[in-house]
């Protein structure tokens, strides 16, 4: 367990000081409001979010296997 421990407080330890050098902050209420979630398939192997920002330009992120 101590291991686990470990691994879990060096990645804590690596966001906390990513923050500000990245200018990484909390989302805003409201600020994913146009954030369209794919939910898991097993189909497409795949999840993920479309977003569209004010100048309607779309960024799609996925998370999953590729199709080989």
């Amino acid at each position: 367990m101590a291991r686990w421990d470990t691994r879990y407080l060096d990645a804590v330890a690596a966001r906390l000081r990513a923050k500000p050098r990245y200018g990484l902050r909390a989302t805003a209420e409201g600020e994913l409001s146009q954030a369209r979630w794919v939910r898991f398939s097993a189909q497409t192997r795949m999840s993920g979010v479309d977003l569209r920002w004010d100048n309607e330009a779309v960024c799609s992120v996925r998370k999953g296997a590729a199709s080989r």
